[in-house]
């Protein structure tokens, strides 16, 4: 097995808790008490984080993860040389205790989560974890050391200069994220995140012996809602899909715009009878919910069962269960679910 991503993980637990110890050595070796317990604080979110890390690295021995890099080594190197960089300019600090040399330590440090590809880690592999990915937990941490890191700074233009730098390229890397993962009309996943979501969601199953569905969902002749309302009135209807679908499913399901107005759906634990009365719903939800110059109808083919241990072949197939299903309401007369039963 391919233990890339194992070493990736690894390496960013390994990087939390050297941050964790210096944080703790930097607050021991300071007499400011007000930043003693900034320090303090600092450590304690360190190990906050590497609970992350280690639930996460503990799912990454027990099956394989999709790989999310394009290389992997590459970034595995990035991670191995940010520790003896951090560890040369801590023992700066302790020779001369200054806390310029203490704020540039903890900038190594925190430079790690600057990089896209961890962003990445954060958000497509949040449901080996179970939870959502820390990324709300990073930013306060972040926040926090760029506002103590611009009161310390004084009048030096380089401590404002690396605080301006940290923030900024923490929300770029976020938006980039941002377009890399999700459609910019609707919010939703796009296809590539979709696919690695659901993914790691079907090895969960799998492992589980419990059954997973699919919906594909289809507009009904949206062509003729371009032409004939406009396609100003053709993007509200595909971000009213939007909408009327997220506030259908749970929390634990993922949703994806899949085409130009098509989308699907991946539903974790459901069963035969739950994927067909969501399909129903959601098809009399639209077309009682969604306004356009003309009656807007979904067709839906849907598709459940439990995935055996060859995710990577039962998964598609899955999918195009679901999507064949689809053809059939189509072909039926449309604005109709068709579901395995």
């Amino acid at each position: 097995m391919d233990d890339s991503m194992i070493r990736i993980i690894g390496g960013c637990l390994q990087v939390e808790l050297a941050a964790k110890r210096a944080y703790e050595e930097i607050a021991s070796l300071t007499a400011d008490a007000d930043l003693v317990r900034f320090w303090l604080g600092m450590a304690a979110d360190e190990e906050g984080h590497a609970l992350y890390w280690r639930r996460l690295w503990s799912a990454a021995e027990q099956w394989e993860l999709p790989p999310i890099f394009d290389d992997p080594e590459s970034t595995r190197r990035e991670i191995e040389r940010i520790l003896p960089e951090a560890e040369e300019l801590l023992e700066r600090f302790r020779a001369t205790r200054d806390t310029g040399a203490a704020f540039l330590t903890a900038y190594r440090l925190e430079f790690l989560m600057l990089h896209p590809a961890f962003q990445a880690l954060f958000q497509t592999l949040r449901p080996v974890t179970g939870e959502p990915g820390p990324i709300e937990l990073y930013e306060d941490h972040i926040n926090g050391f760029v506002k103590m890191l611009v009161r310390h700074a004084g009048g030096s233009a380089e401590g404002r200069l690396l605080a301006e730098t940290l923030s900024s390229l923490w929300k770029r890397n976020r938006q980039l994220l941002s377009l890399a993962t999700r459609d910019p009309l609707t919010g939703l996943f796009n296809r590539r995140a979709f696919s690695s979501l659901s993914t790691q969601l079907a090895y969960l199953a799998a492992r589980n012996r419990s059954p997973v569905g699919v919906l594909m969902i289809d507009i009904d002749d949206f062509k003729e809602i371009n032409d004939e309302c406009g396609h100003a009135v053709g993007d509200a209807v595909l971000q009213g899909m939007a909408t009327i679908i997220l506030e259908n499913l749970r929390a634990s399901d993922v949703v994806a715009r899949y085409g130009g107005e098509e989308f699907v759906v991946f539903l974790p634990e459901t069963d035969p009878g739950a994927i067909a009365a969501l399909a129903e719903k959601l098809r009399a939800r639209i077309e009682e919910s969604l306004p356009a110059c003309r009656r807007v109808t979904v067709s839906i083919g849907g598709a459940v069962r439990v995935l055996d241990g060859n995710v990577g072949i039962d998964l598609p197939a899955l999918i195009r269960r679901a999507d064949e299903n689809l053809y059939r309401a189509k072909q039926a007369g449309k604005n109709r679910a068709v579901v395995d039963s």
